[in-house]
């Protein structure tokens, strides 16, 4: 019982520090991926924040960045977050 209280204030006390992530703000080549500090996500009922060790980029990340699918209809939203 102790470590589950505990577990729940280190997790409040993280919501008030930033994450890192690498985002993109427009398109181009590997130059415009970014490293920067973002706040953790603001958590709704039933939701959990789920710590990310290692992540992988897939074809379809590059071909967004470099905006081989900006002329698609819709618009293409990639909202990852980690403890990305």
């Amino acid at each position: 019982m102790g470590r589950s209280f505990s577990f729940r204030l280190d997790l409040k006390a993280k919501a008030l520090e930033a994450m890192k992530a690498i985002r993109i703000h427009t398109y181009g080549g590997p130059e415009v991926l970014k490293y920067e500090d973002v706040p953790f996500p603001k958590l709704r009922h039933g939701e959990v924040l789920i710590r990310v060790y290692a992540a992988g980029v897939n074809p379809v990340d590059w071909q967004v960045r470099e905006g081989y699918l900006k002329d698609m209809p819709g618009k293409i939203v990639l909202r990852v977050a980690d403890g990305t």
